[in-house]
């Protein structure tokens, strides 16, 4: 998969170009309150934003992944910890997830510490710490 910036004036707007020519635009719903969209084989993808530094991914409606970026990271560049349904998509959520690391960075040059204080204004859809995502696997023995 490729990704590109697009120019758009302080909105998220990015290309997607996946193996075999499908392509894909990201873009912004809501600027005030994080919240994106993308279209990928007749499917709607949409990331909200939480207050903090939580992201919700809804695939059609359905909750299926959530991400959190650490406050604090030291000398290697932003942390994240990423929850996906197992049938998820997960090429395509980790890019969701480098284009807002990249829409929303504010690194001007390398340092040895990046402070994020996380999203403190309104949010299109709240968290939902409760979920937990599908599990597809099946144990030894179970056919």
């Amino acid at each position: 998969m490729t990704i590109r910036q697009q120019w758009a004036w302080g909105k998220a707007s990015y290309g997607l170009k996946f193996e075999g020519g499908t392509e894909a635009a990201f873009t912004t719903v809501s600027f005030w309150k994080n919240h994106y969209q993308c279209y990928v084989g007749g499917s709607r993808y949409e990331v909200f934003g939480h207050r903090g530094r939580k992201y919700s991914v809804y695939k059609d409606g359905r909750q299926l992944a959530w991400w959190d970026k650490a406050a604090v990271s030291w000398f290697n560049g932003d942390n994240y910890h990423l929850l996906a349904d197992d049938r998820a998509d997960h090429e395509l959520l980790l890019a969701f997830c480098l284009i807002l690391d990249h829409h929303t960075s504010n690194r001007k040059g390398d340092s040895g510490i990046t402070l994020d204080l996380g999203n403190l204004g309104p949010q299109a859809k709240a968290f939902d710490p409760a979920w937990r995502p599908k599990e597809d696997w099946k144990g030894e023995g179970q056919g």
